[in-house]
């Protein structure tokens, strides 16, 4: 049987107290004898008369069975003195390092009434501030809250939350999801939750488009809260009124469920030029009036609202502008990632990206086998960025034989009508990129292991250079 550990921790105080017992049991003396002395004021009551019966000093009562004195303790020695602190020392010692291995925090927290756990969960994020907010969310989970205490919990989390100066715990954002599935919260507690959940709504439009074109519109969240799972949104647009309800359409049938971190990015929602009748526009300014609800898995869709202005051009008007710098050529070719691999039904998966350069770009992607182009798809990147979103150019092209092909000819031309449908990008590098000699693989694991530098003839304007890594 495993001895309780508290025994164990108790032992060494132990031993030395029993050692100290020891040496007082040991140095133990005989009372020494003493002349008779009242008890009550220690009177030497050696000269009193035989029938006194009472003490001349203090007036005690003599004839009281032990009221005179014949003997005195002796006096303790410096072993026996030093023994009896030892014992003191060792005892406390025990009983304070029992104390230290009392768990007093459990203790404490599974004790304490509701309001003194509330008062330490709503103080500034600390390891014990964060164990009485668990233990507060234990609680309500629990159901051991009143109905004014749990409303009155819900309200300051929400005021938590709204308060971007101050840190989550990572249990928050799941609980506060949790009761809102459960209907713990009110209507109200439910629509200010998902608010704080997403934070602003940064919608963003291309300023200026062409007569019958669709109008490339995105939104964001500036500044999410916790982590979240977006169930799916839904919009509406014109350039006619602003919208007075929800959204007229369905939800969006491409439902997203993904964490917050993946909204750091814009997701582009292009709105098609004949929902919008912009083939109807004249030339100039018109303002553009957007309305997104967004829903969690729960609770309830939260409306956001913009009107933006839009340039509307000529039909015909160049949609971007071209940008001739021979100088960036190298970065700009240097900054694509290929990878290309056999796929399960014995045809060939590209994978086409677009990293961070120095210069705006927008290109349509090609291979070329046998002397035969297959178009993979258009990617695009603002300078110094790579948004996953827009800047990927990925597809499965047929081609004859395709187990055998050991390497393709990748071709990336300059296409500025891909800016057609970029909300905040209106330049675009001019030229064409060609990587003569790119492997395929097997599995994507050994492509994307394998980004070298790969040997590339860059044309940015009308006369070829050929260069290397």
């Amino acid at each position: 049987m495993t001895p309780d550990p508290s025994v164990i921790a108790f032992l060494p105080w132990f031993i030395p107290a029993a050692i100290a017992g020891l040496i007082i049991w040991v140095d133990r003396r005989e009372p020494v004898p003493c002349p008779p002395a009242c008890r009550t004021c220690g009177y030497n009551l050696s000269g009193r008369a035989p029938d006194s019966v009472r003490c001349s000093e203090c007036g005690a009562e003599l004839s009281v069975e032990n009221a005179i004195i014949t003997s005195r303790p002796k006096r303790l020695a410096l072993s026996s003195l030093i023994g009896f602190l030892l014992l003191l020392c060792m005892s406390v010692g025990g009983i304070i390092a029992l104390a230290c291995r009392f768990e007093w925090t459990k203790w404490y927290l599974t004790t304490a009434p509701n309001h003194l756990i509330a008062w330490h969960a709503r103080q500034q994020v600390s390891p014990f501030e964060t164990l009485a907010l668990n233990q507060w969310f234990d609680r309500c989970r629990a159901k051991t809250l009143s109905s004014a205490e749990e409303a009155a919990m819900f309200d300051d989390l929400l005021t938590w939350q709204a308060d971007r100066s101050r840190a989550l715990p990572p249990t928050f954002g799941d609980f506060l999801q949790e009761m809102m599935n459960a209907n713990r919260l009110s209507p109200a507690q439910s629509q200010k939750c998902v608010q704080g959940f997403f934070g602003d709504v940064k919608f963003v439009a291309r300023s200026t488009i062409r007569v019958g074109d669709p109008v490339p519109c995105s939104f964001r969240f500036a500044n999410p809260r916790g982590q979240f799972f977006l169930h799916g949104y839904g919009w509406y647009a014109s350039f006619q009124e602003p919208p007075a309800g929800p959204p007229p359409n369905e939800w969006s049938r491409d439902c997203y469920n993904l964490p917050s971190s993946c909204f750091e990015h814009e997701l582009p929602e292009a709105l098609a030029a004949d929902k919008l009748n912009t083939a109807a526009l004249a030339p100039g300014v018109h303002m553009l009036h957007v309305l997104v609800a967004i829903k969690m898995n729960a609770g309830p869709a939260v409306a956001y609202r913009s009107s933006i202005n839009i340039q509307v051009l000529p039909a015909g008007t160049a949609p971007g502008t071209p940008v001739f710098d021979p100088n960036s050529a190298d970065a700009v070719a240097k900054s694509v990632q290929i990878a290309i691999v056999h796929s399960m039904d014995g045809q060939l998966d590209v994978d086409v990206r677009l990293g961070p350069a120095g210069v705006d770009r927008a290109f349509n992607v090609y291979i070329e086998h046998n002397d035969q182009r297959h178009f993979i798809g258009g990617c695009r990147a603002k300078a110094g960025t790579s948004d996953f979103h827009s800047r990927v150019a990925t597809g499965y092209p047929r081609i004859e034989s395709a187990q055998k092909i050991k390497s393709l000819k990748v071709i990336l031309v300059s296409c500025p009508d891909l800016l057609l449908i970029a909300p905040d990008q209106y330049k675009y590098w001019e030229g064409t990129i060609t990587f003569p000699d790119v492997p395929v693989y097997d599995d994507w694991a050994s492509a994307s292991s394998n980004q070298t530098a790969r040997r590339y003839l860059v044309t940015p304007t009308t006369q070829p250079s050929s260069r290397g890594p």
